[in-house]
């Protein structure tokens, strides 16, 4: 169930307050520049798989559009 919840959202972007709460709860976040490191590593781990990417909407966050 929760990978077809989690599903629903990829075609959903996501605040970067959001993503930052979200990266709190699992890591201590030291300053606003560690948000940008962690999508920097994330977009190089996801460029193994031609069928992922991720987009910067301007303004609001990322968004992982379904292919």
């Amino acid at each position: 169930m929760d990978g077809e919840r989690n599903a629903i959202y990829l075609n959903l972007p996501i605040g970067y307050e959001q993503i930052s709460f979200k990266l709190r709860a699992v890591e201590q976040l030291s300053s606003g520049r560690s948000l940008n490191v962690f999508i920097s590593w994330l977009r190089k781990y996801l460029k193994e798989d031609s069928r992922i990417s991720m987009v910067n909407v301007h303004h609001i966050g990322y968004q992982i559009p379904m292919l």
